[in-house]
């Protein structure tokens, strides 16, 4: 193997994905309730000192250059993006810890966008129509002829009279959700949440608002262009390595 353009490859594609992650970031800027990805990555051990093997068994100087560059798996940002208040009523935030449940396909999905509205039949759904849980994780059905409003303990009013109360989940240990796409995360064990207005959770729900991404383009635009200068340099890398190796096989080894 040769070792300087296993380094320089690694290089390219951890910047290659970095640089994917940063963009796919960018494109949801403006999405509400999204939350960054964060592209993480670590010093890989030479072969050697993963085998537990000591420094005599490898060169010396190759051992101290260490084994290139792995990727970790993706995390996100869970920090709180800007709130941006608005006319609808069902437009609905979480001030604090804690994820809207809704159905999706089927399986319960937790989500920061707050994007609700009624439908037709009087259901509260989501813009893409996922109907939205209470607290017994059921869909909620509301009276459509009646503006509803809701309350910091995300229950929700109509006619003078509590009619439901919003599933909002605290979720501790972030390390256990996972990215479904369109702003829904999964959770093994949603049931077993704790949910937010029981005098333990701390948060409130706030109406007329909606969390934007906590994305800051200035910020995502720097780290991409440091990411695109790590890729071309190691691109670079191999092509200089490889010029040299052939030279090395047409006019050093050529026999005179």
């Amino acid at each position: 193997m040769i070792y300087g353009m296993y380094r320089s490859a690694t290089g390219v594609m951890t910047s290659t994905h970095r640089m994917n992650t940063i963009a796919n970031n960018l494109a949801n800027s403006s999405t509400v309730g999204f939350k960054r990805d964060l592209a993480a990555t670590m010093e890989r051990r030479t072969a050697a000192a993963e085998r537990g093997l000591g420094p005599t068994a490898s060169n010396a100087m190759l051992e101290r250059i260490g084994g290139g560059t792995l990727l970790m798996p993706t995390r996100f940002d869970n920090s709180t993006g800007g709130m941006e208040k608005t006319p609808n009523p069902l437009d609905l935030a979480i001030d604090g810890n804690g994820f809207f449940a809704v159905r999706q396909n089927g399986q319960t999905r937790l989500t920061r966008n707050g994007q609700f509205q009624m439908n037709q039949e009087g259901k509260l759904v989501t813009v893409d129509g996922n109907p939205v849980l209470d607290v017994e994780l059921k869909p909620i059905q509301l009276d459509p002829r009646i503006v509803p409003s809701v309350d910091t303990t995300g229950a929700i009013v109509q006619g003078g009279s509590v009619v439901a109360r919003l599933a909002v989940k605290q979720v501790d240990d972030t390390n256990s959700l996972h990215k479904e796409g369109m702003t829904l995360f999964s959770h093994p064990a949603v049931a077993g949440l704790m949910q937010l207005g029981n005098g333990k959770a701390p948060g409130r729900v706030l109406s007329n608002s909606l969390e934007q991404a906590n994305v800051d383009p200035t910020l995502e635009l720097t780290q991409l262009m440091a990411a695109q200068r790590e890729l071309e340099a190691n691109a670079n890398m191999i092509k200089t390595q490889d010029a040299m190796l052939g030279r090395l096989v047409t006019e050093v080894g050529k026999i005179s």
